[in-house]
């Protein structure tokens, strides 16, 4: 079977189990996070990182619920939401495996919160004007302000973890069972993506990043460099 059709069979794999699933845009093809966010299309970077802020602050909500914290008070330094007009983000994502993970510990919620960082950064970095995603200060507001308390390693997360360099704790892989790799969560969320690259309703486009190496080597599509009208920028499609 050559790769073309190998790819659209998993497709159609992939169709049927992830209605199964329960995703959310969290794709980490890398352990570095840096690495991490720039291998993610464009579409990806800014929402992304916006969903992981989403998922902390819901758990922080959460957590400060239960522990009798008064939230307002407790977020009143955090920067205000543009949709709402009020000190940080809503609780969303409270029960989400992410939201559970970053409840869990300190080293968890930090490394997620990195990553999401990096997004931000990413996301200046592509944009033709080089401005900062709104998100990038709620990111920066949650690293200094955790949660005061800690659900544990024991709360249980209820779905397919793997083990991640660096952390002691095991992350949730929140993909297809069909594209899933046992205890592997950047190759289980490369598989994703390799469906992605042939389902996209959109072109998969990189600005002023070429598309990751392992992506390029097996979907099997001509990839065509243009230039970004705005500012000339190098951008990179996959049709």
């Amino acid at each position: 079977m050559c790769i073309k059709q190998l790819l659209h069979h998993q497709k159609h794999k992939y169709d049927r189990a992830k209605r199964h699933a329960q995703m959310v845009n969290q794709f980490f093809v890398d352990v570095d996070a840096d690495a991490s966010a720039a291998a993610v299309p464009d579409a990806h970077v800014g929402k992304i990182a916006l969903e992981s802020a989403q998922v902390c602050y819901g758990a922080l909500i959460l957590v400060l619920e239960q522990a009798k914290v008064d939230v307002a008070l407790f977020m009143a330094t955090a920067p205000i939401c543009i949709s709402t007009g009020k000190p940080g983000y809503r609780k969303t994502h409270a029960n989400h495996p992410f939201g559970k993970f970053v409840r869990r510990c300190p080293d968890n919620w930090q490394y997620f919160l990195a990553r999401a960082q990096a997004l931000a950064r990413e996301h200046t970095f592509r944009s033709a004007r080089g401005t900062a995603h709104s998100v990038e200060a709620h990111i920066a507001w949650l690293m200094k302000n955790p949660p005061p308390a800690w659900d544990g390693t024991h709360l249980p997360l209820q779905t397919r973890c793997a083990s991640v360099k660096g952390l002691d704790d095991r992350m949730p892989v929140s993909v297809p069972d069909e594209v899933a790799v046992d205890d592997d969560i950047v190759a289980s969320y490369r598989a994703v993506y390799k469906v992605k690259a042939v389902e996209f309703k959109q072109p998969m486009r990189w600005t002023r990043r070429s598309p990751p190496e392992w992506l390029r080597s097996v979907i099997g599509r001509p990839i065509f460099k243009t230039a970004r009208k705005a500012d000339g920028a190098s951008v990179y499609t996959v049709q």
